[in-house]
């Protein structure tokens, strides 16, 4: 029977055999003398810790099973001791074969050498490649797969932080000496770019060397003609959209249908809408552009006049703030005035039972429409003539009761506009007069909006006031 103590290890828990836990600190204390003249001796410590609960972890099959002296015996031997680190030489140590089996690489995010996330870099050590290769492959993906693929691996791979993973990384041993030495050197190669790191094994290979420049040309050649393409597209449309006026419908075609009835709708004129599509494309396309540019600068060592770009690109950016700006604020004064027309007419009521009929359009209006391509939302739909496109105004039915001999019915217009006078215009257009026949009403489904009064969020509302003791019923067709 054997006593158990439990332990706390670098953040992890384990419960251990008292003699093994003995052995353990003992190594431990020994480890702390050895390096105690070191001023970096308790980030050794740390991530000495650290390895020796990860190769515990390694040892223990479930969380309740017990640590024995043959785990830490074996722990201390492939971590090693003080003495095996005073008689280390060139020469291999009895323990050189067992030692050379820990050797091992894992793939690490280097965040030391990154650009990004450190994904290249990482992989970079692990392939035993120059980073530049791993680079130019994902740049040439990116308009595949590329950038999911790089934040995949972003997200999957861990990041080299502890001592131990930046020594894995590297796919170096990690014991005792190799944590020491790598703090020893001060990290002089992590301090460089992963990049000057891995290009060292590249410096007696000039046929490589030469590979590489000449990859490294052809793709900032290729790059370069891609984004002037890009650039050179976006002109086109900021000149599509600057002369829009002249034909608005073949800047529309590039569109959804019924764009070009929505301009027509919303817009007073031509400038409000050519100034908001124009600054809309310059606030979307630019910081784009820029990224596309901050990309292929950063990687491939475009020299630019940052302070001077960022002036031009703010002045251009702002300039589409302030077209968008304006542009609105024409379309927005023509919402500020509210007016409503009312229109009420009195039908004798000798039934005892109506049929409400919502049908159609009013004012006899001829319209050929798709119901299954109209797009109604709240008090407006967009109707999809066979011959065009309208906005009409849904209509609003509500039935009370009074005590009353005949049949009244109440019809309100509502528009806006930037006078009272053009309000009360935009409501007038909407009004209309019911059919009434026998025991039949007819109140029309729709009033359509005419283009040139523009959407001003006309809505229309009818009350229909009944005699007390009548029925009624509402079909819709």
């Amino acid at each position: 029977m054997k006593k158990t103590v439990t332990i706390n290890v670098h953040g992890s828990m384990f419960h251990i055999d008292e003699d093994a836990y003995f052995m353990l600190q003992e190594y431990l204390h020994t480890l702390e003398k050895h390096f105690n003249v070191d001023d970096s001796a308790h980030e050794i410590m740390s991530d000495i810790e650290a390895r020796i609960s990860e190769l515990i972890q390694m040892k223990i099959k479930r969380p309740e099973q017990v640590v024995t002296i043959s785990d830490v015996q074996e722990i201390i031997k492939i971590m090693g001791t003080p003495e095996d680190f005073g008689i280390h030489t060139d020469t291999s140590t009895s323990s050189s074969k067992f030692d050379e089996n820990q050797k091992f690489k894992r793939l690490y995010r280097d965040d030391d050498g990154r650009i990004f996330g450190g994904v290249c870099a990482g992989m970079a050590y692990y392939f035993a490649v120059d980073v530049v290769l791993i680079r130019i492959l994902f740049i040439l993906s990116f308009f595949i797969a590329g950038p999911l693929l790089y934040l995949a691996a972003w997200i999957i791979i861990p990041k080299a932080v502890t001592t131990s993973q930046k020594v894995e990384m590297r796919g170096e041993k990690i014991d005792v000496e190799s944590i020491k030495a790598r703090f020893k050197q001060g990290f002089n190669d992590v301090k460089q770019t992963s990049t000057q790191f891995v290009r060292q094994t590249w410096k007696d290979n000039k046929v490589s060397a030469f590979f590489i420049e000449l990859s490294s040309s052809m793709l900032r050649a290729v790059l370069t003609i891609t984004l002037l393409i890009i650039i050179a597209i976006c002109v086109a449309l900021f000149a599509g959209v600057s002369f829009s006026w002249i034909d608005m419908t073949s800047f529309a075609a590039i569109f959804p249908q019924g764009v070009d009835t929505f301009v027509q709708y919303l817009f007073s004129d031509a400038t409000q809408s050519n100034l908001v599509f124009l600054g809309g494309v310059i606030l979307i396309s630019l910081p784009i552009l820029l990224l596309f540019w901050g990309i292929f600068s950063l990687l491939l060592g475009f020299k630019k006049n940052t302070k001077l770009w960022g002036y031009i690109v703010f002045v251009i950016w702002f300039s589409g703030f302030c077209m968008i700006a304006f542009g609105g604020y024409g379309v927005y004064l023509d919402f500020t005035k509210r007016e409503v027309v009312t229109h009420v007419q009195s039908f004798a009521s000798p039934a005892k039972e109506y049929v409400i009929v919502k049908k159609g359009f009013a004012n006899n209006f001829q319209c050929n429409y798709l119901e299954k391509n109209s797009k109604t939302i709240k008090q407006w739909a967009c109707i999809e003539c066979i011959e065009q496109t309208i906005c009409a105004a849904k209509v609003d039915v509500e039935v009370k009761y009074e005590k009353q001999d005949s049949i009244s019915v109440q019809v309100f217009t509502i528009a806006r506009g930037k006078t009272q006078e053009i309000a009360k215009s935009r409501a007038q257009s909407l009004s209309f007069i019911p059919l009434f026949s026998d025991s039949t009403l007819v109140i029309p489904k729709y009033v359509a909006i005419n283009p040139s009064s523009q959407w001003r969020n006309q809505t229309v509302q009818v009350f229909i006031t009944l005699p007390l003791g009548t029925k009624y019923s509402v079909h819709e067709e």
